[in-house]
């Protein structure tokens, strides 16, 4: 009996060790049919990392490109500044200029007023102070009209600049 245990025994361990033997072999088969795909993912994905560090190589050279033009927009608007900085101190200039050119038409008007009253009684010396006056007036008036136009020509100028400060900020 112990005989006949011993050979059943060992008749397990033999179909066992066969079933553990196929069973291996199928684990094997598998794992290395996985091994396979997953090789195959890799290489996959891989490609893609490859073609998206492509693409992100290209965004960075875009993006050192915008900084570029970005570094000379702003260089250019630094400039703009400081020529607006330069037409507002000339503004203020003609201003200045312009009070003062006020002041002294005043003056000359006042003149004139008194001139007219004392050369009331002398017709001729009227007619002559009269004529000297619509000169010293067209010369003022000529004077104010080139200070006139300088001030428009930079107020138009100041406009531009600030048209152009706007679309470089806008881009």
């Amino acid at each position: 009996m112990e005989q006949e245990m011993l050979t059943l025994l060992k008749h397990m361990d033999e179909k066992l060790d066969k079933q553990f033997e196929q069973m291996k072999e199928k684990v094997d088969k598998r794992l290395e049919q996985m091994e396979k795909k997953m090789d195959q993912r890799f290489e996959q994905m891989d490609i893609r990392f490859s073609r998206v560090e492509g693409r992100l190589d290209k965004i960075e050279a875009r993006i050192d490109k915008i900084e570029g033009r970005l570094d000379e927009i702003e260089a250019r608007v630094d400039k703009i500044e400081g020529r607006l900085d330069k037409i507002e101190l000339r503004l203020d200039k003609i201003e200045e200029r312009l009070d003062k050119v006020e002041t002294r038409l005043d003056q000359h008007e006042r003149l004139l007023e008194s001139l007219i009253k004392m050369t009331a009684q002398n017709t001729e010396d009227i007619t002559a102070l009269r004529t000297e006056t619509n000169e010293r007036f067209d010369k003022l008036e000529l004077s104010y009209y080139k200070m006139t136009a300088d001030i428009n020509l930079l107020f138009q100028e100041s406009q531009t600049n600030k048209r152009d400060i706007a679309l470089l900020k806008n881009q």
